[in-house]
């Protein structure tokens, strides 16, 4: 599906997109009709009203700037190497999608469902996953900075590779570690730099990985 049909049919109010295939490289922000598309989505993405669906849906690199689909469902789908700004994802549907090399700054995708889903060699900056499930979630490689981790459940994430500076430089606070892994290097920054007592860093792993 080319970019300027799934934005005419958002527009016309349709709300499916499961199993699209968008063109690969598609930059919203560059099509005519984008900043009617941003208006329309924050008046009609509500947790009133049928979530966006597109669960299952190949948007490879696509880029994207200030889109607005909280409650949206993005199961399985594929943003490989795709680049997302200033969006808003609050409580969106991510189980099992896959992100390998995107970029993702300044971002929101708190209580957002993430189990499963693969972050391998992301870029994550200003992101808040507060309260978010990323039970199981692969971070291995990711570039973090300034991440909000609170209270998220990150039991049994693979977070081998992500460096020690991305542990002080990232908000760990009441989030459940709880069986995730890391280097030895990395876990042991990690008990430097963060309260024991407000995450289940204790149950944390460490294991042999190497770049």
């Amino acid at each position: 599906m080319s970019g300027e049909e799934l934005i005419n049919k958002i527009l016309g109010g349709e709300r499916d997109f499961s199993g699209i295939n968008l063109e690969v490289g598609f930059k919203f922000s560059r099509h005519d009709g984008y900043n009617n598309l941003k208006d329309y989505l924050r008046n009609n993405a509500t947790e009133e009203k049928p979530p966006y669906n597109f669960a299952s849906s190949k948007l490879v690199m696509m880029t994207a700037k200030e889109l607005y689909l909280p409650f949206a469902s993005f199961e399985n789908a594929d943003f490989k190497a795709a680049e997302i700004y200033d969006s808003d994802f609050t409580k969106a549907n991510f189980n099992n999608a896959y992100f390998w090399a995107a970029t993702i700054q300044d971002s929101n995708f708190s209580e957002a469902n993430l189990e499963g889903a693969y972050l391998k060699q992301t870029t994550l900056s200003g992101i808040n996953f507060t309260g978010a499930n990323m039970k199981g979630v692969d971070l291995i490689e990711a570039d973090l900075q300034f991440v909000q981790f609170n209270s998220a459940n990150l039991q049994n994430a693979k977070m081998n590779g992500v460096g020690d500076g991305a542990i002080i430089s990232n908000n760990f606070e009441g989030a459940n570690l709880e069986g995730a892994t890391y280097t030895k290097e990395e876990l042991e920054s990690f008990d430097k730099t963060n309260d024991m007592n407000n995450s289940s860093i204790k149950y944390l792993r460490w294991s042999n990985y190497s770049s």
